[in-house]
């Protein structure tokens, strides 16, 4: 059943990403409310969230229509188990980002180490709250994917880790980095590589490796992923630029160029633009490539489109989303820490 998503509490960062062209029409998979369902419960059950605590929140932030508009044409089967996955990421994602930048580096570097071996070879779950979660989401989709997926998203994993302890020594150093490194790391600390290879597990496709490094491909994916890019830090400049943090293109283009937080994101509505039209012509370079190998067409064509469906999907769910408003503090207050159990538990 069609559904709008969140009108909620828009800013004014929020109403400039108003001006960001989805790259593809925005539609929602059936199965939203059921797989919204199923991340709450997977929550609950583990002991990740209090559902006396936690559940008025989750509702609004609602994971199921975040897969549902980023997977619409996910098999049934596979869009809660996605749902549970980007549930329990976005929870741990919030404390890593927390308690990161306050750890001395052997710490940090035993964290990030720790967290890395989450997503070892299926098998006996550790013993913390997190990393049974975490083990029982990744079996789940290990069940499902070939040996060559799991190892491409354990990639993908490291380097969302390796992403996460760049983003806590720049945090704790107080650094601003300047735009081109920033967008060199943003990807990785976004998660962006991994919604990506997710987008194979949900359709049930698997790219053939012969492609998997292809250079058509790669600029589809880099033009597309620095879209999530830009519309993710728009949509949630006013929550992070509040919190006082400067790891958000708005602050750094401002500091760059020398002008406002204004007129920082008039650059980057332009930028988000031009990178659209790089991001197009990438994607129709790939169709006419493909043409040639009809075998692998259909995998193909999904991964160069997924970083476009990801943007008009996140456009849709994270506009007025709780998760980009100050209930995203509130709610994290109510978590147990599961990542600060992991460096004690050392």
């Amino acid at each position: 059943m069609a559904r709008t998503v969140h009108p909620g509490h828009v800013t004014s960062f929020s109403l400039r990403a108003a001006d960001l062209e989805p790259p593809v029409p925005l539609r929602l998979h059936p199965a939203a409310d059921q797989a919204d369902q199923a991340a709450r419960d997977f929550l609950y059950r583990h002991g990740v969230v209090d559902p006396e605590l936690g559940d008025d929140y989750l509702a609004e932030t609602d994971f199921g229509a975040m897969v549902g508009c980023m997977y619409p044409d996910a098999r049934p089967e596979m869009l809660p188990l996605l749902a549970q996955w980007m549930a329990l990421w976005s929870v741990a994602d919030d404390q890593l980002e927390a308690l990161a930048p306050q750890l001395p580096p052997a710490e940090l570097d035993a964290l990030c180490t720790r967290l890395t071996g989450l997503l070892a070879a299926p098998g006996p779950a550790e013993d913390s709250v997190l990393g049974t979660a975490v083990a029982h989401a990744w079996q789940a989709l290990a069940a499902r994917t070939s040996a060559q997926w799991q190892a491409r998203f354990r990639q993908a994993w490291h380097e969302y880790v390796e992403g996460c302890r760049w983003e806590a020594v720049q945090t704790g150093a107080g650094r601003t980095p300047t735009v081109a490194e920033y967008l060199d790391q943003r990807p990785r600390y976004l998660g962006a590589h991994i919604a990506i290879v997710l987008t194979e597990a949900a359709l049930d496709i698997e790219l053939p490796e012969a492609v998997v490094d292809d250079p058509l491909l790669r600029s589809a994916l880099d033009a597309g992923i620095e879209l999530i890019a830009i519309s993710n830090d728009l949509l949630s400049a006013e929550v992070e630029l509040a919190q006082g943090s400067t790891l958000n293109l708005v602050a750094i283009l401002a500091a760059q160029e020398s002008c406002s937080l204004g007129a920082a994101t008039g650059l980057l509505v332009a930028r988000y633009r031009r990178r659209l039209a790089d991001y197009r012509g990438a994607v129709a370079a790939v169709e006419a490539a493909v043409r040639a190998f009809p075998v692998w067409a259909p995998a193909v064509r999904a991964v160069a489109a997924a970083p476009g469906v990801w943007t008009s999907g996140q456009l849709a769910w994270s506009t007025g989303n709780a998760r980009y408003s100050d209930r995203r503090a509130v709610f994290n207050r109510s978590v147990p820490d599961h990542v600060r159990a992991l460096v004690q538990q050392r």
